[in-house]
């Protein structure tokens, strides 16, 4: 969440799109964690590395000297080790919204989650929902709508409440 939320409708649309790729967030969670994983076993091929001490000529000219073989597999090990974890910490970031935005699905009434997860996350089309609910197609949009603020609140709190609903107390 690198954006800065600051009226109710960011929120809204935040969720929205949270809701619409849900799967591919799962998707590329599973992505990240093979990528973690095949890093980890990478990385275990670098782990007994000693660089040998250094020695110094008597230039001052700053002479670079390439590396030699254990201090290229110990460079190689730290780039490894700082990739895995950036991919661990993005890993981390999107089960955070995965689990959330489940949990606040499954806190709906079960007729609203169905709604959500067949128009919103699975993307079918509007009027074949609301064939199936035997609803218009206007009352699945409104539910649908109700719903997403519903997950915006459960997931962001009380600033993702339209302004209109907060309350104002005056002494």
């Amino acid at each position: 969440m690198q954006e800065e939320l600051r009226f109710y409708n960011d929120y809204y649309q935040l969720t929205k799109r949270y809701l619409r790729n849900l799967n591919k967030f799962k998707t590329a969670l599973r992505n990240l964690e093979s990528k973690a994983n095949n890093l980890a076993e990478t990385m275990e091929g670098y782990e007994d590395v000693a660089a040998p001490i250094a020695t110094y000529g008597e230039s001052t000219h700053g002479v670079h000297r390439p590396l030699n073989g254990i201090e290229a597999a110990a460079e190689r090990h730290i780039e490894l080790k700082d990739d895995w974890h950036y991919l661990n910490a993005d890993r981390k970031q999107l089960e955070t919204i995965i689990q959330n935005v489940e949990n606040a699905v499954a806190a709906l009434p079960a007729e609203d989650q169905t709604i959500i997860k067949d128009y919103v996350i699975n993307g079918s089309n509007i009027l074949v929902v609301a064939e199936k609910y035997h609803y218009s197609d206007r009352t699945i949009r409104n539910r649908t709508k109700k719903a997403i603020l519903d997950v915006a609140l459960m997931i962001f709190g009380i600033k993702a409440q339209p302004t209109h609903l907060s309350f104002v107390f005056a002494k």
